[in-house]
């Protein structure tokens, strides 16, 4: 019986020993659904907070209660999770045309509808006075940056979160393609640097200021920009082969 030749090795693929592309679409992250869904608990049981008195509010109820000290930082975490889901879905090429349009898409229909219908029952059936200024700045969602608008959050009141949103959009395709220029040690190191003034900022704030001003700048769109910056960072260093350290936790 003849000896059979050897089978040749395939040859290695060109991109073998090369760093991942960075540039390579993300796919679907389930491990995030858990996450968001705690997330989302945790502002929805927040908005409950003083329902019915301080003590006796739907926010007292002991299934509800843990969650609603934490509906700040869900709102946080959703900023953060804004600034990964963006980067690691990102496709080179992409113009920023196209994505702001995408994102507007996402957006003004479901903000302008909710925002109209919120006016209607806030307003003219609860009998408020009209702000005209200040309805007009949350429909178009640039509130958070006037301090005398962000407190009374006229129209809908949660829309804030999507002012601060759409600042982020607006920056997203210049930060994704700086920070695909730079190494992953410098994007970590730029972002844990912003996050520590951004803890240093928000103490300072909170032991100087009033109220309303703490409030205002808390959601300014510039002092959540650090934690849009930490999910984008993220992103990338995922992409570019980073992965956490495995630990093997004792039984």
């Amino acid at each position: 019986m003849p000896a059979l030749a050897p089978t040749p090795a395939s040859p290695a693929p060109a991109t073998q020993g090369r760093p991942p592309d960075p540039l390579v679409p993300g796919g679907r992250v389930d491990a995030l659904t858990g996450l968001r869904f705690l997330a989302a608990l945790a502002v929805f049981a927040h908005h409950f907070t003083g329902l019915g008195g301080p003590d006796s509010g739907v926010a007292r109820v002991p299934a509800f209660f843990p969650y609603t000290t934490m509906g700040v930082h869900g709102v946080g975490f959703f900023f953060v999770l804004s600034g990964f889901l963006l980067a690691w879905g990102y496709r080179p090429g992409t113009s920023a045309r196209l994505f702001y349009w995408r994102r507007a898409g996402r957006i003004w229909p479901a903000h302008l509808a909710a925002g109209l219908l919120a006016l209607v029952l806030l307003f003219w059936w609860g009998g408020r006075a009209t702000d005209t200024f200040s309805v007009l700045a949350s429909l178009l969602l640039v509130q958070t940056w006037f301090p005398g608008v962000t407190p009374t959050l006229p129209g809908n009141s949660v829309a804030w979160t999507l002012s601060v949103e759409l600042f982020f959009y607006a920056l997203f395709p210049l930060l994704v393609r700086g920070a695909l220029a730079l190494r992953t040690r410098t994007l970590l190191a730029v972002s844990g640097a912003s996050l520590a003034v951004m803890a240093a900022v928000n103490l300072w704030l909170l032991t100087h200021l009033s109220g309303a001003a703490t409030e205002w700048v808390m959601r300014h769109p510039l002092a959540r920009l650090p934690e849009f910056g930490l999910g984008l960072v993220a992103a990338l260093a995922l992409r570019r082969g980073a992965r956490p350290a495995a630990r093997a936790w004792p039984v």
